[in-house]
Order: C-alpha cells, then sequence, then structure tokens
C-alpha cells in the first residue's frame, strides 16, 4: 500500500514542501507516506542528517583551529622573520628558516624558564 501511495507522490507540486513538513515532525507523530517516503525511510534520513550535523560541527572546529594556526604563524613571521636575500623569497626557504626561528626561540625560552626555576 505505501508504494502506491509514494508513486502518487511522483507527480504531486508540493511533494518537496510536503517531504520538508514529514521530516520536521517528531517521529512519534509520523505515520503514512509524505512526500513520497514511508517513516522509516524518514527515520533513516533524520538519523543521516544528524551524524551530517555532527561531522560538520566537527569539521569547522577543526578549520577553525587550523586557521587560529595559520594566523599564529603568519603573526610569528610578521614580528620575527625578516629576507636576508631574494633566495630567502622561496617558500621553501622561508618555511625552513621559519622553523629553525622557531626551534631557536623554543630554546631561548626554555633556557629563561630554566635560569628561573
Amino acid at each position: 500500500m505505501s508504494a502506491w501511495c509514494a508513486r502518487l507522490c511522483l507527480d504531486c507540486p508540493v511533494r518537496i514542501d510536503c517531504f520538508g513538513e514529514a521530516l520536521d515532525r517528531h517521529h512519534t507523530e509520523d505515520v503514512g507516506v509524505w512526500g513520497g517516503t514511508t517513516p522509516g525511510q524518514r527515520d533513516a534520513i533524520r538519523r543521516r542528517r544528524l551524524t551530517l550535523a555532527v561531522a560538520w560541527k566537527q569539521t569547522e572546529a577543526w578549520i577553525d583551529h587550523e586557521e587560529q594556526i595559520v594566523g599564529d604563524l603568519e603573526r610569528y613571521i610578521a614580528e620575527r622573520v625578516w629576507f636576508d636575500s631574494a633566495e630567502d623569497r622561496s617558500l621553501e626557504a622561508l618555511i625552513g628558516r621559519v622553523i629553525r626561528q622557531m626551534r631557536a626561540d623554543d630554546g631561548r625560552n626554555r633556557a629563561k624558564e630554566g635560569e628561573g626555576g
């Protein structure tokens, strides 16, 4: 019976709106064919939608973290790195120089911490 009802929905002009309304309903109120889908199909879609929402939040958090790291690196470069020659302007040389400078700064900071403690 539900397959027959779902076929009726295929040509319905409000099928998409009907489907959206059905997804927004709480599963305890969800009976019958809406937007060409059965309650079981809609439950599966809701679960996938929830999984995607969680994954998207994790992705956003990762992007925010990466943007913070890039911003920190950009500030570090702007404050501490200078170009001695045209060779320094290549990306590979710049990255190597920044890493060496960061390691040197880190070593100095650790030495200061050791003196104070």
